[in-house]
């Protein structure tokens, strides 16, 4: 798990992205409205909210964009799209706050953005493989990320849901993943569902790799032993193809001048006496050696 760093830094980081994800949302739409008065229709689904055509027409703000449009946005500011707004904004300081006192700020805006537009580029190629293509708008996919992240770290914490009911954070989170599975499937909006479904498998499997972090429900116990064999023969073969780069290539000798700086290389001459002796060293490598202890002697 990261180190916790300065939390009124990170308090202010969210807040800005609180403020600006909201005031963008509502430019967009007030700017569409203003524009359908001309003839100009469909500003914000052409040009902001992400589709496999509006990166083919050279869009490339879109990926960033969509994240700051709302969805539904085109029908112009209403009651509901102002409550979404507010409700969109409290959701992503209250995660975010809380997810923030875990991992340093910088990790986690990484993690917000990355989530959001891995699974937005997993369910365009979906979009591609089937032949459809429905614009991507709205930071729910986002959103589900953080919200996974916040269920496997304070699992057993207790919240009040709507001041009545007392639950569960990890009861609540897995009512909410339902609730949007059968909407979702109700109405056959696959794309939405592709989307949110990727956004919270991504942000599990990398909670998982990068901090250690366990579902709170045993049926994944298995699946997390798996992800952990993997990647522990992952750094393996890694570490196995480091040392032997170290160990290879050291001096190119069709040029006869080492590859490594005189750090690196003393380094890599130690790694290479604690596992196969002194003796293994060639002549190239023990005149290296005894230059570099001359220098820095002088």
């Amino acid at each position: 798990m990261a180190a916790y760093v300065d939390e009124s830094k990170g308090s202010d980081g969210i807040w800005r992205l609180v403020i600006l994800t909201a005031a963008f949302s509502i430019a967009s739409v007030s700017i569409e409205t203003l524009l359908n008065q001309f003839g100009i229709f469909n500003l914000t689904n052409r040009f902001l909210k992400l589709s496999w055509h509006g990166l083919n027409q050279g869009f490339v703000w879109q990926p960033l964009t969509y994240f700051l449009v709302q969805e539904g946005s085109s029908d112009g500011i209403s009651l509901m799209f102002l409550i979404n707004v507010c409700f969109n904004g409290y959701l992503l300081w209250f995660l975010g706050t809380s997810i923030s006192r875990l991992i340093d700020i910088s990790s986690f805006f990484i993690f917000y953005f990355a989530s959001g537009l891995i699974a937005a580029s997993f369910t365009i190629g979906l979009m591609l493989f089937f032949g459809v293509d429905v614009p991507l708008a709205g930071s729910t996919a986002a959103l589900l990320s953080l919200l996974t992240l916040w269920g496997m770290a304070y699992a057993e914490a207790e919240v009040w849901l709507f001041f009545v009911i007392r639950i569960q954070a990890k009861w609540l989170v897995l009512t909410v993943f339902c609730a949007l599975l059968l909407i979702n499937v109700s109405h056959l909006q696959w794309v939405n569902l592709a989307l949110y479904a990727s956004a919270v498998l991504i942000s599990y499997i990398y909670a998982n790799l990068a901090w250690g972090w366990k579902s709170p429900f045993a049926i994944t116990a298995s699946f997390e032993r798996f992800l952990s064999s993997m990647a522990k023969k992952f750094k393996e073969t890694e570490e196995k193809k480091r040392g032997s780069v170290l160990q290879e290539k050291i001096i190119d000798f069709t040029t006869g001048r080492p590859i490594l700086g005189d750090e690196a290389f003393v380094d890599a001459m130690l790694n290479k006496i604690s596992r196969q002796g002194e003796s293994s060293l060639t002549w190239q490598e023990r005149d290296r050696l005894k230059k570099i202890s001359e220098k820095k002697e002088r």
